[in-house]
């Protein structure tokens, strides 16, 4: 998380547009030094009322004028959501020069393949128990809501075979934005759906205590994926056991 100076942002109006394609835009009040503006934000997922205060960064145009800002909360979010994408770089860096060292230092070969072989085996033991676990979730323990399909994501795969390029196929996942108990929450589903679907209204499944959301609770792909790491997991294990 960033070390910045909170200020306080008060909410001085909230206009409600009803609608698929509806927004509430919220206009807020700043105090920085002895500058005082109003910043209008329609981009807010958080339920928020006339007069109350939230915790903000300002961000300033070349002129150091307050131009915007960012909630603290969003910030304290997205700062938990990246650092284990950053534990995982900076492991993946560590890996390759330990794998690199294998050249220059043959006393290194054993330390380096223990170490490399433990950051995969750890990588893919995580990933396996989490399809597990997913796996094993039940509609029953779930709660079904009305959900939108807000967006869609597009990927698309190319293979090539010999120089030749085939035909690409097109993987599109659904956005879907849903509301519960007043707060608005977005999350990308697992099933394959088509472009004009966007707009379209589904039930998806959420969990009350973790507030994760699901579109296909239980997927066979989950035993597949799960049991395939953890065997590769105990293979793993099995060849550092062998560096000994």
């Amino acid at each position: 998380m960033r070390k910045a100076k909170t200020y306080q942002a008060l909410v001085v109006a909230k206009e409600v547009i009803q609608g698929y394609r509806g927004r509430t835009t919220f206009t807020f009040e700043l105090t920085v030094e002895d500058e005082t503006v109003q910043i209008s934000k329609d981009n807010v997922h958080i339920d928020l009322e006339v007069n109350q205060i939230v915790d903000v960064y300002p961000a300033y145009d070349e002129q150091k004028n307050v131009a915007d800002f960012e909630f603290v909360e969003y910030v304290k979010v997205e700062s938990k959501v990246y650092k284990p994408f950053i534990f995982f770089g900076i492991g993946s860096i560590l890996t390759t020069i330990l794998f690199i060292l294998i050249d220059k230092a043959p006393f290194m070969t054993t330390i380096s393949n223990i170490i490399g072989l433990s950051f995969f085996m750890i990588l893919f033991l995580f990933t396996g128990i989490y399809s597990i676990k997913r796996a094993f979730i039940s509609k029953k323990a779930l709660t079904p809501v009305e959900a939108i399909i807000h967006e869609v994501r597009i990927v698309t795969f190319y293979h090539f075979h010999h120089e030749v390029v085939t035909p690409p196929r097109t993987h599109i996942s659904p956005i879907y934005r849903v509301e519960v108990d007043g707060q608005t929450y977005q999350f990308l589903g697992d099933k394959s759906i088509k472009e004009e679907d966007k707009g379209k209204k589904e039930i998806v499944y959420y969990d009350k205590e973790t507030m994760e959301f699901f579109d296909l609770p239980k997927s066979k792909g989950d035993w597949l994926v799960g049991i395939t790491l953890i065997v590769l997991c105990i293979l793993i294990g099995n060849n550092i056991l062998q560096e000994f």
